[in-house]
């Protein structure tokens, strides 16, 4: 159901006034607009108003909760935590492409290459030509442990999505966690 409230908080966020579209989710007590509230808050940098914002939902949210929580603990450094949180959600919940790939950061950030690895393959797989994919995909290419590719072939080996190469572009979610070390 789209609410007078929804139908002016959806061009305000798409245009980047987060604040604003913060602002007309405040007095909404729901749980998809706490997790809108907690996702802008998240993705501004503001951790502690996106797990006030998560306190408020009910549990009939607990796996979209878990996936912010995740997010949260990954961004704050606490990796074993971000693994727990991320490890519970459903393979159907439709955030599962998400919270897979945050828990091969957070594999990542413990020094679970492998592991990492393993997650990601296994969300390109299940996912296909997803968002979350793509991250992954940027991810494997980034982790092989011979660099970024500097140039562009059409031979050699190609990603698990089948792309040849990123260009030298690196993922922004592993630099931000050698930007943490």
């Amino acid at each position: 159901m789209v609410t007078l409230v929804n139908a002016r908080f959806v061009p305000r966020y798409c245009l980047g006034d987060t604040s604003g579209a913060t602002e007309l989710l405040a007095e909404q007590k729901d749980d998809a607009s706490l997790l809108t509230t907690a996702r802008i808050a998240r993705s501004d940098g503001d951790l502690d108003a996106a797990a006030a914002a998560l306190d408020g939902c009910s549990k009939e949210s607990a796996a979209g909760v878990g996936v912010e929580r995740g997010w949260i603990a990954w961004m704050r450094a606490q990796h074993a935590e971000a693994v727990a949180l991320l490890a519970k959600t459903a393979s159907e919940h439709p955030r599962s492409a998400e919270s897979e790939y945050v828990r091969g950061l957070a594999l990542h950030g413990l020094e679970k290459t492998a592991d990492a690895r393993e997650v990601w393959t296994k969300l390109v797989k299940r996912h296909g030509e997803n968002p979350w994919s793509y991250r992954a995909d940027w991810a494997l290419a980034g982790t092989t442990g011979g660099g970024a590719q500097r140039s562009f072939s059409t031979s050699g080996p190609k990603s698990a999505l089948g792309r040849h190469g990123y260009m030298g572009r690196r993922n922004p979610d592993l630099e931000a966690l050698k930007a943490g070390d």
